[in-house]
């Protein structure tokens, strides 16, 4: 229920290399940027950040879905080139110190019922603490659930 992409090493320099990494619909041979079950899909949240860069190229790719309200939420410092409203008029920039961002991941595996999901963090303190984070999260579900 949800677009794992997988980013060859060296990572994805451009647009057609992010498009070469979406499955296609077997139907029509349309990328698909989420679930689809041949339902209208009201709206689409894509995850991206902290790198502005792939957040940029993320959210160009993106553009030929605009009209399935796909929203896109970046999570990381602030950039002056994602705060331009033309280019990405459904960008919203997260900052890590105003978001619980392992919460709001533990809630969206809650709310669609995700047994599993793939993460990519770094591997530096930063990415060490926030893996934490998310355990915390995951264990407060956990005993929530149990009692």
């Amino acid at each position: 229920m949800s677009l794992v992409f997988e980013f060859p090493e060296g990572g994805c320099k451009t647009v057609p290399e992010l498009y070469g990494l979406m499955p296609l619909s077997e139907e029509n041979q349309e990328i698909i940027p989420n679930y689809n079950c041949n339902e209208e899909a009201t709206c689409v949240v894509v995850l991206t950040g902290p790198n502005w860069a792939t957040s940029a190229r993320v959210g160009t790719c993106m553009d030929p879905y605009r009209s399935q309200q796909v929203l896109q939420l970046t999570y990381g410092p602030f950039h002056p080139i994602l705060s331009d409203h033309e280019q990405f008029p459904h960008l919203y920039q997260m900052a890590p110190k105003d978001t619980a961002l392992s919460l709001a991941m533990v809630s969206l595996m809650l709310h669609f019922n995700w047994n599993w999901i793939g993460l990519a963090i770094s591997g530096n303190d930063q990415g060490t603490q926030f893996l934490s984070h998310l355990r915390r999260e995951m264990e407060k579900i956990e005993s929530a659930l149990l009692l």
